[in-house]
């Protein structure tokens, strides 16, 4: 008996790894391993350093969160210090009046302090991916320390980490609404359609919040899902009730991570009314409820800082346009900005002129081009489960909305059409599927030829990411022992002055007031706010068009920064050349000398 038991049990294993679960944990293992080599030639090849504006200005507030717990921001955009400013005094000379009504003593009336320049709220993000940066900070004990003569900053290392492994997150819930939604082979040739999408790591790569938007998406759909299969099957009220409300507080989360995700509201709504089927108004109406509930204190919090809802991030929309070129809005002290018809014709003009290359290169282009293809083509199909048709609709909703809120708010605004990439991605392989089996193929070489072909037209983005020759450091303007030396030049309680001053608050941890676009708005801040140590100015503004700072532009006053001799009545009067004069450090003593 016992050597038939050890040899039962030998059977046992063999057959277990050979088509029981061993096969299974074989096949995982070897797929975790595929992604994890993907990942580490993706991250040598393309990451230097963080080269996004917005990355390395959510870095800066994450690390604030980290230290403080307060989502304060180093970067001061003159538009945000005088919006706080002016509406802290508004909300002082109101609350004077009201202690005058009351009859109280004047004597006795204390105003609440406005921020002081060191402590400015953040009035641009939202809120999520600079709390989840300062948490993974927090829970790997991150030292940030100063940046030194290294390209690359430790700190940067730990952003792609986390970005990282939130891809791993969306991938294994690809697999899952793909299961959920269509079979196995469907969930596996998208996973793996999916992994080889050079977008996903170039996101991730990117030290941006996309993709932590992008997993928030993904659970939000995958609920909607289990709601909707739950309702298809009759199942009892709980099992779709609860995950339609759960849907409502993590559609929430995504706006908080990204305003633009609110894009979801509208197509996620028309899914619960349609497959929820009788009152179907009632889940739908409290799942945008309890979203609503999630960006309420959020809202609360910008109202009583701003004024204004959600900060001034609405107003980005008025950058790039015929008014304010580029981003001189957010450098102006007292923009006029317009109302009424006059907006709402600046920013028709900004969407028609952008909304080509929105369609033409980033949505229909998106992964390749191929799968895209195959997922519009969807929508002249009628799938016979309600549930993936009403689904599919709510996502091309959503779609046509983000490609709007792309083409009005600009570069930051197009990569979150990125988050429903796993959505085409799934229903493009449920599409390719359905038209292999019309074709009938009796030889398996086929079918493989076929699948390895469709593969190949998706991913050969990522192979040229892969092939030589290696990113090079995102210099002009950044390059990190430049900036970290000019944060140690300045003292910790002096203010900069810089036109890119996400970089030196990032890598330099120095307050920094981003350049104005004139000198008369920098001696606003100078005189009336606090005095400025030091101008850093990079490629940015040196090598910006010689036109631009002649006749009476907005430029014009900075035209001696071309030659790099300060004005008779500026404050700062040392000039310090950075490599080759290409970038200058203007400061009022010679700070450099040992």
């Amino acid at each position: 008996m016992p050597p038939r038991a050890f040899q039962s049990r030998v059977q046992d294993l063999v057959y277990n790894l050979d088509v029981g679960l061993g096969i299974k944990i074989i096949k995982v293992t070897l797929a975790l391993a595929g992604v994890f080599i993907l990942i580490l030639l993706y991250t040598v090849q393309e990451f230097r350093g963080l080269r996004e504006a917005e990355a390395m200005d959510a870095a800066q507030i994450g690390r604030s969160y980290a230290l403080d717990g307060t989502l304060t921001t180093r970067v001061v955009r003159p538009y945000a210090l005088f919006t706080v400013l002016r509406h802290g005094l508004a909300r002082t000379e109101a609350a004077r009046a009201a202690h005058a009504e009351a009859g109280l003593p004047p004597d006795t009336f204390a105003p609440a302090p406005l921020p002081g320049i060191h402590e400015q709220p953040d009035l641009l993000h939202a809120p999520g991916w600079p709390m989840v940066l300062g948490w993974f900070f927090r829970a790997t004990g991150t030292a940030f320390e100063p940046a030194g003569a290294a390209t690359l900053y430790v700190p940067d290392r730990q952003i792609y980490l986390l970005n990282h492994l939130l891809a791993v997150v969306a991938t294994a819930l690809v697999y899952l609404l793909g299961r959920m939604l269509f079979s196995h082979r469907v969930a596996i040739l998208a996973t793996i359609l999916y992994v080889l999408s050079d977008l996903v790591w170039a996101d991730s790569v990117s030290g941006l919040g996309v993709t932590l938007a992008g997993v928030l998406v993904l659970v939000t759909l995958v609920l909607a899902a289990a709601a909707g299969l739950a309702r298809e099957k009759v199942r009892p009220v709980w099992m779709w009730v609860v995950p339609t409300l759960l849907s409502g507080i993590t559609l929430g989360l995504a706006v908080l991570t990204r305003y633009g995700c609110a894009t979801l509201a509208p197509g996620l709504a028309v899914y619960y009314l349609v497959v929820l089927r009788r009152r179907s108004w009632i889940p739908a109406l409290a799942m945008l409820l309890l979203a609503g509930a999630m960006v309420a204190p959020w809202v609360v919090r910008n109202l009583e800082v701003s004024g204004r809802p959600f900060g001034l991030a609405p107003h980005t929309a008025f950058n790039d346009t015929r008014m304010y070129p580029d981003d001189s809005l957010f450098r102006s002290v007292n923009p006029q900005l317009p109302g009424g018809r006059d907006a709402l014709g600046l920013l028709r003009v900004k969407a028609m002129r952008r909304a080509p290359e929105v369609l033409g290169r980033q949505v229909f282009g998106m992964g390749g081009g191929v799968v895209m293809a195959l997922f519009f083509t969807t929508f002249f199909y009628r799938w016979s489960r309600r549930t993936v048709r009403a689904l599919r609709w709510g996502a091309g909703l959503t779609l046509l909305l983000l490609v709007g809120v792309a083409s009005v708010f600009g570069p930051s605004s197009v990569r979150l059409l990125h988050v429903l990439w796993p959505v085409a991605v799934i229903y493009g392989t449920a599409f390719f599927f359905l038209l292999l089996d019309r074709l009938d193929l009796r030889r398996p070489i086929l079918i493989l030829g076929l699948k390895t072909a469709l593969v190949a037209a998706s991913s050969y983005p990522i192979v040229l990411s892969l092939l030589p020759p290696r990113r090079e450091v995102p210099y002009p303007p950044y390059y990190v022992p430049f900036v970290a030396e000019i944060g140690r030049m300045m003292q910790p309680g002096e203010l900069l002055s810089s036109d890119i001053p996400w970089a030196t608050a990032w890598y330099g941890a120095r307050t920094t007031v981003q350049k104005p676009n004139t000198l008369d708005e920098w001696y606003e801040v100078n005189d009336r706010i606090r005095l400025i140590r030091g101008l850093y100015v990079t490629q940015v503004t040196r090598e910006r068009p010689f036109s631009e700072f002649i006749g009476v532009g907005r430029t014009h006053s900075w035209a001696w920064l071309l030659v790099g001799r300060p004005p008779p009545l500026f404050p700062l009067r040392e000039v310090l050349p950075i490599n080759n004069a290409e970038q200058l450090f203007i400061t009022d003593r010679p700070r450099w000398a040992r």
